[in-house]
């Protein structure tokens, strides 16, 4: 006989904070916590529940152990996804191989504005990787491959993506591998780069202060150029009464991915 005071079995943690996004149209779905056991078979059924969130712009795995299996799932979702704009996989047992399936996703995305990759060891091929998506990519405005084990040839390739890219805005390049080599390799690029304003480099050996000095010229100018950009676009913003009676001189920034609003700060 059924036991009537039997508790209905639960839904995994996962499940029920994907139905939550899926009833309540959350923007954003956050797996943030490694309790939550989240593998390649779980991230497997999250990518399938990304197809009935298609409001959600921030996605968030990070402290998980995806890897690339999960990746892979993932990554295939997010191609097909129109509205997401950040997404954050630090610590989640990603590598080249994982770097390489989303890359090739969002080389070709016009929504997509950050990426979190710290802590997976992608190597000098996952940063190749990253390198061709930002030669693509048009919209990216933050990476972070902070300990990404990334040596001097993987920072060539994405200094030589940085050339040519004109969108990215924040660079995180934190305790990797490379030495003053590629830091050179990167200061070759600023001359050129008229986008970046905040990179962070924090780690490399053997950086002589006339190299960093360099870098953190480019960069200034760069900043200086964007802030005249923004007081020029402002002065044109018409200005609107509301309802309430307030005048307002500027778009309402409080819902603007993280990416956006940072600028013109220099780690190192």
């Amino acid at each position: 006989m059924e036991d009537s005071g039997s508790s209905p079995l639960l839904p995994p943690p996962w499940q029920f904070k994907l139905d939550v996004a899926e009833s309540k149209r959350a923007p954003e779905l956050d797996y943030d916590r490694s309790e939550l056991n989240i593998g390649p078979a779980e991230a497997k059924e999250i990518a399938k529940g990304l197809t009935h969130c298609p409001h959600l712009k921030i996605l968030k795995l990070r402290n998980n152990s995806i890897g690339d299996e999960g990746m892979n799932s993932i990554a295939g979702a997010v191609k097909d996804h129109k509205a997401l704009v950040i997404l954050d996989f630090e610590n989640s047992g990603i590598s080249q191989k994982g770097a390489q399936a989303l890359a090739e996703v969002l080389k070709d995305s016009q929504t997509m504005r950050a990426v979190y990759l710290k802590g997976n060891p992608i190597c000098d091929e996952g940063a190749r990787a990253m390198a061709q998506m930002l030669k693509g990519n048009n919209s990216m405005k933050e990476l972070s491959l902070e300990d990404c084990e990334i040596g001097d040839i993987g920072i060539q390739d994405i200094a030589d993506a940085l050339d040519g890219n004109a969108s990215l805005t924040n660079l995180n390049l934190k305790d990797n591998k490379f030495t003053v080599e590629g830091a050179e390799h990167l200061a070759r690029a600023l001359e050129t780069n008229k986008s970046l304003v905040d990179m962070n480099i924090t780690g490399c050996s053997k950086l002589t202060a006339e190299l960093r000095h360099k870098m953190i010229d480019h960069l200034k100018r760069n900043e200086e150029s964007a802030a005249k950009t923004r007081a020029s676009a402002t002065s044109t913003v018409e200005v609107t009464i509301s309802d309430s009676g307030e005048t307002s001189g500027k778009p309402d920034q409080r819902n603007e991915p993280k990416a956006r609003q940072l600028c013109g700060c220099v780690f190192w």
